[in-house]
């Protein structure tokens, strides 16, 4: 920038301007010191929590498995303990792909109407059978139908499971057709909080699901979403 020079007029009585130095007649002004831009904040990460229940079962599971490494998505699944044992194959699959597996218990009961020793029943035989597949210990439970109470999650806390539930229900399961499942899973989390996101790869035909799959991360993903798995379950 080239600064610009100021005149400085001469008081009354004062010798005239030509007769004065040079150097009292100018003087250039000093530049001016451009502030520095404060620095850009950087937005907070964006991330969503996909969970899929109900697995792991041979004709969806593996469908979903590969829509995910498409993706570039981890997701937690929280299997049926009975099912684990039926399709050892697919928890290794589904370990060995970077995702972590969460109780579902054993066959899928209602656990709040249930006595204390049948609940730790259905959650250790869980834990025990994938943990024997997979070398690691299970840490969280997601009741199923999201059934629980004070009772419930006491008794998970002696397991040492954390109870983990949903904020983003597809209700998939209705099989309401894949745009349907595409738009619940897209949509803002009931209550707030991280997106976490309820879907299934087992219980039934998941052909809806899997054929949703792609549109949900594709549009998350454009909105700035990266996709992990639970830390409670990690």
């Amino acid at each position: 920038m080239t600064a610009t020079a100021t005149t400085i007029a001469p008081a009354v009585g004062a010798t005239p301007a030509s007769a004065t130095p040079a150097s009292a007649t100018t003087a250039a002004a000093a530049p001016t010191a451009s502030k520095p831009r404060p620095a850009k904040k950087r937005a907070a990460p964006k991330v969503a929590y996909l969970t899929f229940d109900d697995g792991p079962t041979a004709t969806y599971t593996p469908q979903v498995l590969a829509v995910l490494d498409r993706y570039d998505a981890k997701a937690t699944f929280f299997m049926i303990g009975r099912q684990a044992a039926a399709r050892p194959e697919l928890v290794e699959q589904v370990r060995q792909r970077g995702h972590v597996i969460g109780n579902h218990t054993w066959d899928h009961p209602n656990l709040v109407p249930l006595p204390a020793a049948e609940i730790s029943a259905q959650v250790t035989r869980t834990n025990a059978t994938v943990q024997r597949m997979t070398g690691r210990r299970v840490t969280c439970l997601r009741p199923p139908g999201g059934g629980t109470s004070p009772r419930v999650q006491k008794l998970a806390h002696r397991h040492r499971l954390e109870v983990v539930l949903w904020n983003v229900d597809t209700r998939d399961w209705t099989r309401p057709g894949a745009a349907a499942i595409q738009r619940a899973a897209t949509a803002n989390p009931h209550g707030g909080g991280p997106r976490l996101i309820l879907m299934h790869d087992g219980g039934g035909d998941r052909s809806q699901s899997v054929a949703a799959l792609p549109g949900v991360l594709s549009t998350l993903k454009k909105q700035g979403y990266r996709f992990e798995t639970l830390p409670a379950c990690r």
